[in-house]
């Protein structure tokens, strides 16, 4: 049987010259009927979307072989595709006409069906690697769709292929870089620095399109641009040694990924100077430069059938300069000199070069797999994989009590390891999203999507934040906290699975609320926390864990709050300044310091213990933390029922002093040497700072938009609280070292500036909806991050467990 990459290669590098062809010679060719309106616009189209899209889908499909459980596409699957591939091109081209109802499910039904496939496989794998390449095929079918639409540019979807190939070309370089590799101390600190560069550089990358959508001003563009270039030639220079010069197809990719940073920094100078370079020229340097030569490498190692042929021929070379050169002629030379003419026809011997040379691979199946190297980069190797629990312990400390999960089940359960601990589907599933809802809101806020939801759009980016993405995060920790509580065995299985099915049909119905009456929208959302709020009262009751049922009474006012949300968007009232929000959020502040004036100093004792001798915190609870935290009840009450009046702002100005004192008790200043611990310091520096700023804009009004105050509340304590303690019991539940990596320190960073860059959209109106932009973009890449860093440990069990 064929894999699926085989064929797809074959349609690209024969699309890749079709596509050249037919706009650089004269062919009689006209296209007068394409929907796009002309033949520069379709070629465009197709590189992109004929010609990377059936490529990457290659590359995608036989990856997906990789993943546990997941077979290769049958024969006649792999031809399907194709079909639906080649309709896509026949639709573009303007056979079928141009009604948009005929064009747009024609052209985008190939992505569409690899977008399903991919997701499938992702989910029943439980792969992290997978849902990356499903998101993007994703992102990919809803950039041709709007391009198809005319919503935006085609040069929008060249940088969402940069970006992928910033995240997963980086990987496959860097995975191959050090397969070739020794491995020594240094080679591991510069393969670790080189990957925090290059979440920068995705981050700056992902971040153009907004700007662009957005109509930035071209400073911001040439801002962005330059950092991911600069991001990415530091990466690059960091993987470089005398090992990748002397390996043929690994220099091809080094060589071809170059033209990534060259690219991104010839698009930030045709912004400066479109005299000096044209736009177009420069976009050529990402796609038949960047792209297309990396894809050529990556082909030329996927398609060799032995061992011995990954020493590539001359042949193999001489392809590879056919295709960098025609690149730069095309970027570089004059429109109309000989030189610029001549890059079709070296465009197309390269391709020509690559079908002599691997034909006989690409006609027969592959004997082994062919995207994935021996060995892991250091970053990806953690220090063992512990046991998931300390079952004797538990055994012991749980025996004779009536459990909502039997210990048989627990041992019986055999199903997808994401439903064998709370904390895994929700922690997973609050991080992608929380990616996704702000990936959906930056379009939203600059006018250029609309969602099929009754709410306006404010309202609903404050309310999946709220009761969404929060929701989620208070699941997963109290699923996780209250058996350790109650002494109980915590709630797995399909139980489990039926919780976070309600949690999603909250998060579509909210999201389709305009197709659906309010009533049926409030009551698929409202299911979720009324039934978690039953089965978290009932561990409690039934553990006789008294002293929580403060958790249980607050559990219930965020539900509460999310109903009278959801009352007063069905009423025409601006919800996202409503009391629904006001409650919800107050309730969520109060849990955080109750919650976390345990949590903080607890770790922090903990961890300064074994650090030797010095300050340590006082002990959590004492007099001064009631007291605090009676000040700060009083004040969210004041605020929740009367938030303009000045009585109001003194109780919140009381609250936040109290509770800075409180957070100096825990001895953070001694935390600064690991950032794991050190993060649960700064979020909750966040919850004085909010009640501050806001009780100072409501005794002296003028200062900053109230809204960006709220968000010190919003982004920062409960935003980068739940990152750090995301990370945190996802380390400690799965077995791992309790030690912040770079990647790691990288999402802490991108969260905090991206709440920075909130506030400051509130002081600085003039410069609102760019800072609104960066901060929207970071906080995507934050969120992404920890689902792409953290999903493997999170969807699949430790090894220790799997035997």
């Amino acid at each position: 049987m064929a894999a699926p990459h085989q064929a797809m290669f074959l349609a690209g590098g024969a699309w890749a010259i079709v596509a050249v062809g037919l706009v650089s010679w004269d062919t009689g060719i006209e296209l007068t009927r394409a929907p796009l309106g002309g033949l520069v616009a379709w070629h465009a189209h197709e590189m992109v979307f004929g010609f990377a899209a059936v490529m990457f889908a290659g590359y995608a499909l036989t990856a997906m072989t990789s993943w546990p459980g997941q077979a290769c596409l049958s024969s006649t699957g792999v031809a399907g595709l194709l079909a639906l591939w080649a309709l896509a091109r026949l639709t573009v081209a303007g056979v079928f006409g141009q009604d948009p109802r005929l064009v747009v499910p024609g052209a985008a039904a190939f992505m569409i069906c690899v977008t399903l496939i991919l997701a499938r496989a992702a989910l029943n794998a439980a792969s992290s690697k997978g849902a990356v390449l499903a998101l993007f095929a994703l992102t990919l079918t809803g950039m041709q769709i709007a391009v198809l639409r005319g919503t935006i540019m085609l040069h929008v979807p060249v940088f969402g292929f940069a970006a992928l190939l910033s995240i997963v070309g980086g990987r496959i370089v860097a995975a191959f870089t050090w397969n070739g590799l020794v491995g020594s101390e240094t080679q591991k600190r510069r393969f670790g620095v080189a990957r925090v560069f290059g979440l920068i550089g995705s981050g700056a990358i992902l971040l153009v399109p907004g700007l662009d959508l957005l109509g930035a001003t071209s400073g911001w563009f040439v801002v962005g641009l330059t950092v991911a270039a600069m991001a990415e030639a530091i990466r690059l220079s960091l993987w470089l040694s005398r090992k990748t010069l002397e390996d043929g197809l690994l220099a091809m990719l080094h060589v071809g990924f170059a033209w990534l940073p060259l690219g991104l920094f010839l698009v930030a100078l045709s912004q400066k100077s479109g005299s000096m370079l044209p736009q177009s020229a420069a976009l050529h340097a990402l796609t038949a430069g960047a792209v297309a030569c990396t894809i050529y490498a990556v082909a030329a190692r996927a398609v060799a059938r032995r061992a011995d042929r990954l020493r590539p021929a001359l042949i193999d070379g001489v392809g590879f300069v056919l295709l960098w050169t025609a690149a730069a002629l095309r970027v570089f030379a004059p429109v109309g000199t000989t030189w610029h003419e001549t890059a079709p026809v070296i465009w197309s011997l390269a391709w020509a070069v690559f079908f002599v040379r691997h034909s006989a691979a690409l006609f027969r199946p592959a004997p082994r797999p062919v995207f994935s190297g021996p060995r892991q980069p250091p970053w990806r190797n953690p220090q063992g994989l512990g046991p998931l629990l300390c079952r004797a312990a538990q055994d012991a400390r749980r025996k004779g009590a009536n459990m909502t999960s039997t210990a048989e089940q627990m041992r019986a359960w055999t199903g997808p390891a994401i439903l064998t601990y709370g904390f895994r589907p929700f922690f997973f599933g609050a991080a992608t999203w929380a990616a996704l809802a702000m990936g959906l809101w930056v379009p939203m806020l600059a006018g250029t999507l609309a969602l099929p939801t009754a709410f306006d759009p404010v309202s609903w980016h404050a309310h999946e934040f709220l009761f969404g993405y929060l929701g989620a995060v208070i699941a997963g920790f109290l699923l996780t906290a209250v058996p350790n509580w109650t002494g109980r065995l915590p709630i797995v299985g399909w139980p489990l699975g039926a919780l976070v099915a309600l949690w999603l049909a909250g998060r579509l119905a909210v999201l389709g609320s305009a197709l659906l009456s309010p009533a049926i929208v409030a009551g698929l959302d409202l299911g979720f926390p009324l039934v978690l709020a039953a089965a978290i009262g009932r561990e409690i009751i039934a553990g006789r864990n008294w002293r929580n049922l403060s958790v249980l009474a607050m559990l219930a006012m965020f539900a509460l709050g999310n109903g009278l949300f959801h009352w007063e968007a069905a009423q025409g009232e601006y919800a996202a300044q409503g009391y629904g929000l006001r409650l919800g959020l107050g309730t969520a502040i109060m849990m955080i310091a109750v919650i976390g004036g345990r949590i903080v100093p607890s770790f922090t004792r903990n961890w300064l213990v074994k650090r030797g001798p010095g300050r340590l915190p006082v002990p959590p609870m004492q007099k001064f933390d009631k007291g605090a935290l009676l000040a700060l009840l009083v004040a969210l009450g004041l605020w929740i029922a009367w938030p303009l009046e000045t009585v109001t702002g003194a109780a919140l100005l009381l609250a936040g002093a109290l509770h800075l004192i409180r957070l100096a008790r825990w001895a953070g200043h001694r935390t600064f040497a690991e950032p794991l611990v050190a993060v649960l310091h700064l979020g909750y520096l966040f919850l004085p700072l909010g009640a501050l700023v806001l009780g100072t804009e409501i005794v002296l009004p003028g200062g900053i938009e109230m809204a960006a105050a709220q968000h010190l509340w919003m982004g920062g304590c409960i935003g980068l609280m739940t990152l750090a303690v995301m990370t945190r019991a996802t380390l400690g539940h799965t077995g791992q070292v309790l030690t912040a990596g770079p990647g790691t320190m990288a999402i802490y960073a991108a969260l905090v500036i991206s709440v920075l860059a909130r506030v400051s959209a509130g002081i600085w109106p003039g410069d609102a909806s760019m800072l609104q932009v960066i901060s929207g973009v970071l906080w995507l890449g934050a969120f992404a991050g920890f689902a792409g860093i953290y999903g493997r440990l999170l969807l699949r069990l430790p090894a220790a467990k799997r035997v």
